[in-house]
């Protein structure tokens, strides 16, 4: 079986500078996995980042080969640009 390696999009970060960062972290994707406000109101996220202490809640869309990502909320004191709204293609198959 192939597993797709999906790449995340990095712009430069004022946070930190120009330079190219490198991170690893994991993910885990299912309905209804975070979410954000009351029972009534609330955003719903079905996938979660975690990358060191920093932790995204986002939205999954699978659209075409791309999923498209919108935050929903994020705990860290600096989110590396992983938790912004955007789209992941696949970069390659192992």
């Amino acid at each position: 079986m192939k597993a797709t390696i999906w790449i995340f999009g990095f712009l430069p970060c004022e946070e930190y500078g120009t330079k190219s960062v490198e991170v690893e972290g994991a993910w885990h994707r299912c309905d209804s996995i975070c979410w954000l406000g009351d029972k009534e109101t609330r955003q719903q996220g079905n996938m979660m980042i975690y990358v060191d202490a920093m932790q995204c809640c986002l939205n999954a869309t699978l659209l075409a080969k791309n999923f498209v990502l919108g935050r929903v909320w994020q705990k860290a004191s600096k989110s590396l640009g992983i938790c912004l709204d955007r789209v992941l293609r696949p970069g390659g198959e192992k």
